[in-house]
């Protein structure tokens, strides 16, 4: 009689040919090709119930077939949400049942519009944009300095998709809806022509329209003017009453004066009337009754005049006035465009037929004059910008003689550049900043404590600093030889602008972060993410597209894409923007929300985690959980980050994670042997993986959502099994098989096949006491009596530990060891026969939770 021994070890020396030899048994290719072809049909966990072959199948890959007759139990087993710790399968102390129940998708899918890493991966790119926008528009002009020397012909510069983007943004032309014909006539007119294509084109309008808003501004002003003179009237009118009123009193006062009153009294009064009076006068800017009387006849004389031309004062008026207001809106508007087009065409020199000498096109003065109209159409306050304002500043502000030319007043237009340069410099931008308050500020005296500073400005820091870095007298000009500031104060205020120019911005990002975090949980479908704006626009800009003026039909369109498929909608417009912008979100093709495609499912990378944790934790020091634990956080929250097998194979430490979750050291294969292990056929028999690698290879990659090009597969959650799965359950069944095979001719050969197979996962003697084929195979190793069994728990426990150390099965050489001493054992104990096979029905006996379990549904049908 052969030993168990050597039984075994024929099996055991080259598992790989052991189990294909088993794969090609007709019986158990034909059950496992049934199981493969029909798996995928099956929808619901009824069906799965209900299919004979495909259930007892799975049941026997798991060991177990002696629970195929409890439906209604593995029922709630399939439809456990394994992310619950109180769910079903998760409460059984078994782990076979959390086993099968991973191994297919009956749970709900976890449904996200956005995970954590896409969140994150968003406000990288955000953050990454606004970081790169100097360094993007110093490429941009860069780019058309270059460019732009090189163009012989107008066409050229049209069609030149990133010179004309850049030509259209100068001038805010609309890019989306410009008329090619239109901007290229404007290209090649030369505006001092008549006969150009501005002139002929706009020329007429122009001047026709300039002329009709010189005729409603007349309107308005005469408008004005005529309101203003009957206001004028008649508060000369009521002037006239109480200066005759008060004309009366000093009379009656003078006149008891004369006849003997008392003089000091009655002086008094005359006095504080005359004062009155004046007052009145004061008021209506007239010196005495007469001048009153003046001013009307002559306000008279232009209301009668305005009549003659305008409608009657009331309604009339009042529906021309608003009549003529919308109209010079508009003419203003349009003459606004045109002049925009007259700058276009004077900023290029092509001829008439667009064509032009090569480096000719621009005058480097026009050149240069883009390149900073680019760096000022950027919305956000870049380093580019804010040089260029501080150059501005430098070049305006010793040229300025009075507080007015800066915040404006006195009949004098301030400039308002300079003014928000100032204000940005001292940090003043409140809203309740204005120009008046400046020019308060810098008149300021500040050796007077009753100064605007002190008491109206509460002596603010901000005020006092922004008043020492200017000269200005009280009354707002300068004295003679000082200028506006000294070069100390001029760094002073650069230095100012400089550290806070870009704080706007900073806030307004936190301010829409903190909005889109707060909005995106009100999103539950394409629809509500297209229609809510702060969603909305921050998306696009984190990916570099703007929001207002990209199609909503393209970006319905991009969110819809199949990222999996090269021919989808997205990978059409070769735009890596779109994308990436696609990558954020997890939105099916339906416009419903659907689960992030990952390098590996929220399943797998739990399992994967648990085992790398548990292998780490079983028999480790304090510090080597900790460490495990901490591995496994950044495991979890950066393989969401993976895309690509390039990626993983790229990140040794998430790789080697990976591998030793799976038993794998990460020494023993190179990664161009990972690469070919990964890129695969998992059904070819000669492929790679199922010829060179070892079987713990199909387990790691079948985790991997990568396909045999190394991209990532969205996961088919339509399928009631996932890859992982599929593979693990095919892989159980020959496995099951083949020690089921070789349990009927040598039941210790199925025994220690089966020790060998659960060691590494053995990590308590109570885990050997709750499984029987285990206990058989330790009572057999180390001649433990059975009537051992009947002792408690922790004496059995106890007896084992004086034979083994159960941290010994996690060690090859000692696991050999015990299955050598197991046969030798089994051969002397039981020859030729034994009762063993009795052990195995699906591996181990049912659990007591299991049985309660059971009865508990059976009573309540």
């Amino acid at each position: 009689m052969v030993s168990t021994y050597l039984s075994y070890d024929l099996i055991n020396r080259d598992m790989k040919t052991s189990l294909s030899r088993v794969a090609q048994q007709s019986m158990t290719a034909r059950q496992t090709e049934y199981y493969k072809e029909n798996i995928g049909k099956v929808k619901t966990v009824d069906e799965f119930l209900d299919n004979y072959q495909l259930y007892t199948y799975a049941m026997e890959a798991f060991g177990l077939s002696d629970m195929s007759y409890a439906k209604a139990f593995m029922k709630k087993v399939l439809e456990s949400d394994l992310n619950d710790s109180n769910s079903f399968a998760n409460k059984l102390t078994d782990t076979r049942y959390r086993q099968f129940a991973e191994a297919f998708n009956f749970s709900t899918p976890t449904s996200t519009l956005q995970s954590d890493s896409q969140l994150e991966a968003m406000i990288g790119l955000y953050n990454t944009n606004v970081a790169d926008a100097d360094s993007a528009i110093t490429e941009e002009n860069r780019y058309y300095n270059v460019m732009i020397k090189t163009i012989d012909n107008v066409d050229k510069l049209m069609q030149n998709e990133r010179l004309r983007s850049y030509t259209l943004s100068v001038f805010g032309i609309d890019q989306q809806y410009f008329s090619y014909a239109n901007i290229r006539g404007l290209l090649t007119s030369d505006t001092d022509d008549p006969n150009s294509y501005f002139n002929i084109t706009y020329g007429a309008k122009y001047g026709a329209n300039a002329a009709r808003l010189a005729e409603i501004n007349t309107t308005l002003t005469e408008i004005t003017g005529r309101a203003t003179a009957i206001t004028k009237v008649s508060d000369l009118n009521s002037a006239i009453t109480k200066g005759d009123a008060l004309q009366v009193q000093i009379d009656a006062a003078q006149e008891e004066l004369d006849n003997g009153g008392d003089e000091e009294t009655l002086t008094a009064k005359i006095e504080d009337l005359k004062t009155q009076l004046a007052s009145v006068w004061s008021k209506v800017s007239v010196t005495d009754r007469d001048a009153a009387q003046a001013a009307i006849t002559t306000n008279q004389a232009l209301i009668d005049d305005y009549n003659t031309r305008l409608p009657a004062v009331g309604t009339e008026t009042t529906a021309l006035t608003t009549k003529l207001n919308t109209e010079k809106t508009t003419l203003t508007k349009t003459n606004s465009d045109l002049d925009v087009f007259r700058a276009l065409a004077d900023a290029f020199d092509f001829n008439a037929d667009g064509t032009v000498t090569p480096g000719s096109a621009q005058t480097e003065e026009n050149r240069l004059v883009m390149n900073n109209a680019y760096i000022l159409t950027n919305p956000r306050s870049t380093i580019a910008k804010a040089e260029l304002e501080r150059d501005y500043f430098l070049s305006k502000i010793n040229a300025i003689t009075s507080v007015e030319q800066i915040a404006g007043g006195g009949g004098v237009t301030g400039d308002a550049r300079l003014l928000a340069y100032i204000q940005t410099a001292f940090n003043l931008t409140d809203a309740t900043i204005m120009p008046a308050t400046i020019k308060n500020i810098l008149t300021a005296d500040l050796s007077d404590p009753n100064n605007y500073i002190a008491t109206v400005g509460k002596n603010d820091e901000r005020y006092i600093a922004l008043r020492n870095a200017f000269n200005f007298q009280s009354d707002g000009t300068l004295a003679d030889g000082t200028l506006p500031q000294t070069s100390e104060q001029s760094r002073i205020t650069n230095m100012g602008y400089m550290s806070y120019h870009n704080d706007k911005d900073e806030a307004a990002d936190e301010k829409a972060l903190a909005s889109f975090k707060t909005q995106i949980a009100t999103v539950t479908s394409l629809s509500t993410f297209m229609t809510n704006t702060s969603v909305y626009s921050y998306a696009l800009k984190a990916v570099g597209l703007d929001p207002n003026t990209e199609s909503e039909r393209t970006i319905k369109e991009v969110l819809k894409s199949d990222l999996q498929d090269p021919k989808s909608f997205v990978y059409t417009l070769k735009d890596e923007r779109y994308v990436k912008l696609a990558e954020l979100f997890n939105f099916k093709s339906d416009g419903t929300i659907g689960a992030p495609v990952l390098a590996q499912s929220e399943l797998d990378v739990q399992t994967v985690a648990a085992a790398y944790i548990n292998g780490r934790s079983a028999f480790g020091t304090e510090d080597e959980k900790t460490l495990a634990k901490k591995e496994s956080e950044y495991y979890t929250e950066e393989i969401q980050k993976i895309k690509s097998l390039k990626d993983l194979l790229g990140n040794a430490r998430l790789l080697a994670f990976a591998m030793e979750a799976f038993d794998i050291d990460p020494a023993s294969v190179t990664t161009e042997q990972l690469y070919k292990i990964f890129t695969s056929d998992l059904d070819d028999p000669k492929s790679y993986i199922n010829t060179e690698a070892d079987t713990s290879f199909r387990r790691l990659v079948t985790s991997f959502n990568f396909d045999t090009q190394g991209n990532l597969m969205r996961e088919d959650r339509a399928s009631i099994q996932n890859r992982s799965g599929l593979y693990e359950t095919l892989d159980n069944y020959l496995q099951q098989t083949l020690e089921t095979q070789a349990g009927e001719d040598n039941a210790g050969v199925r025994l220690a096949l089966y020790f060998q197979r659960m060691a590494k996962d053995t990590t308590s003697y109570y885990t050997i006491l709750g499984d029987t084929a285990l206990q058989k195979f330790i009572t057999t190793t180390f001649e433990i009596p059975d009537e051992m069994a009947n002792a408690e728990v922790d004496t059995q426990v106890t007896m084992m530990k004086k034979y083994f150390d159960i941290e010994d099965f996690q060690d090859e050489e000692k696991v050999k060891k015990l299955i050598s001493r197991f046969t030798v054992m089994y051969d002397m104990v039981n020859g030729s026969y034994n009762p063993t096979l009795a052990m195995f029905s699906g591996s181990t006996t049912i659990s007591v939770d299991t049985l309660m379990a059971v009865a508990t549904l059976s009573s309540s049908r």
